[in-house]
């Protein structure tokens, strides 16, 4: 079995001989010479592809639209957004959304409430988003939306949650409550925001279609099928 991240090219051995003493006199490594060249290839055979492809691997439009939510402003029309993925517990088991969701109902339905924690935000919560957030969920107006693209649902707002308060911070902290708060699958994780929510459930009215992202105006279906989007900031059209 290959290991992940190397690729295998089959060339005649005097080719590789001559490329290796080619690589060895220019002071270049082999994994350095054939990743310019591999890039080379794909500006040279479609560098509308290529661009395209870089822009997503560099996750540009993903960053564009974090730098742009900082800007945005609050309003009772706004709620959070979180796409779900594969995540590990802490006993290294990998779930998906499905798994993930039916830890916190868990929880949820013990408690009254549960706090769900994520990294998706690598700083966290800008303060004064986090602090204008907060103040729509102490007033009751403040929702979450958990959108999925796996376990049959595509790319598609699959769980929705009331959010009651906001924990956030520049490194991952513990979770800012007891063990039994949230789920013991993720107990001593570390996060850098902390959502304690209430009345998680399925969702099967509202879609994505609904919203759009809450500092670019775009349509949150397009952007989520893009992958463009993890964790934000959502209103209503």
């Amino acid at each position: 079995m290959a290991r992940q991240d190397y690729m295998t090219i089959a060339v005649p051995k005097s080719v590789q001989e001559m490329f290796r003493k080619f690589v060895a006199i220019k002071e270049l490594t082999v994994k350095e010479a054939l990743s310019d060249m591999l890039e080379m290839y794909m500006l040279a055979e479609d560098p509308e592809l290529y661009l395209e492809l870089k822009k997503k691997r560099l996750h540009v439009e993903e960053s564009r639209n974090m730098i742009a939510d900082r800007k945005s402003k609050v309003s009772r029309n706004n709620s959070l957004f979180m796409k779900l993925g594969t995540i590990r517990t802490r006993n290294g088991e990998e779930i998906g959304g499905r798994g993930t969701m039916a830890a916190y109902m868990r929880n949820c339905a013990g408690n009254g409430y549960t706090w769900y924690g994520t990294n998706s935000l690598t700083n966290g919560m800008n303060t004064e988003k986090a602090r204008e957030y907060n103040a729509l969920a102490q007033a009751g107006f403040l929702k979450i939306y958990f959108a999925m693209n796996q376990e049959g649902v595509e790319n598609e707002i699959a769980y929705s949650a009331d959010v009651a308060e906001i924990c956030s911070s520049s490194q991952p902290a513990k979770a800012p409550c007891e063990a039994y708060e949230y789920p013991e699958e993720w107990t001593g994780c570390e996060r850098n925001i902390w959502i304690k929510i209430r009345n998680l459930k399925e969702e099967t009215e509202v879609l994505a279609e609904d919203f759009i992202i809450a500092s670019t105006g775009n349509n949150l279906k397009e952007v989520i099928q893009k992958g463009q989007y993890i964790f934000g900031y959502i209103r209503r059209r």
